[in-house]
């Protein structure tokens, strides 16, 4: 899928929603990972 930006608003796409995309990747991984964690500790417990 390829969407033409004016230089003009790939800027404006790069700097604002391209790092809300990232922050949002991350918080997700972190998620997942506090969930994979407290998923190990409870088998471990058991």
């Amino acid at each position: 899928m390829k969407i033409k930006l004016s230089s003009e608003q790939a800027k404006r796409f790069y700097s604002t929603i391209l790092p809300e995309v990232i922050e949002i990747v991350k918080q997700k991984k972190i998620k997942t990972l506090r969930i994979e964690e407290s998923l190990k500790k409870e088998m471990a417990a058991q």
